[in-house]
């Protein structure tokens, strides 16, 4: 059973004029030392020789993989762990997430597909995480479909 998280929000008051103003809480100090040890990770491992596909589902077990491939002293279990949540949890990765698109591992080669049950979980992780995201996304969808309406009647229009 999964639970829904809810946006925490900031309160932050002018004061000069004493308004209210909600805000999203700015990035923490876990989150810069995720992307810090991610990009850390992705240069290790192209120095390496190690092509990993980072723009493409990555596999299953990828941490496992990762983990038998790099010394500890260079990367903890825990900055591995957390940088490999950093990027799989990002709005990018969870759009790539398709039913039946390919999982690659660290070589770049596939190994597996992506299920329903993964993809339908994807999306509900952009919903509750990412909620602002997807409504950016859906309104210009909406606007790139009224224009498209719009061009097609003044075609007709302008044909009859």
């Amino acid at each position: 059973m999964t639970t829904l998280k809810t946006l925490k929000l900031v309160k932050n008051t002018d004061k000069k004029t004493k308004e209210v103003h909600y805000s999203k809480p700015k990035p923490t100090r876990k989150a810069n030392d995720a992307h810090r040890w991610l990009i850390k990770l992705m240069k290790k491992l192209k120095n390496s020789g190690i092509n990993t596909k980072w723009d493409c589902p990555l596999s299953v077990n990828i941490y496992h993989a990762i983990r038998a491939t790099l010394a500890s002293d260079f990367i903890s279990s825990k900055n591995l762990n957390s940088a490999i949540r950093y990027h799989v949890k990002s709005t990018k990765y969870l759009l790539m997430l398709r039913a039946d698109a390919n999982r690659y591992d660290i070589d770049g080669e596939k190994s597996g597909t992506v299920t329903t049950d993964q993809y339908q979980n994807a999306l509900e992780q952009l919903h509750q995480h990412h909620s602002s995201f997807m409504q950016a996304r859906r309104k210009r969808k909406n606007t790139i479909i009224d224009i498209e309406q719009r061009r097609k009647t003044t075609a007709l229009k302008q044909f009859c």
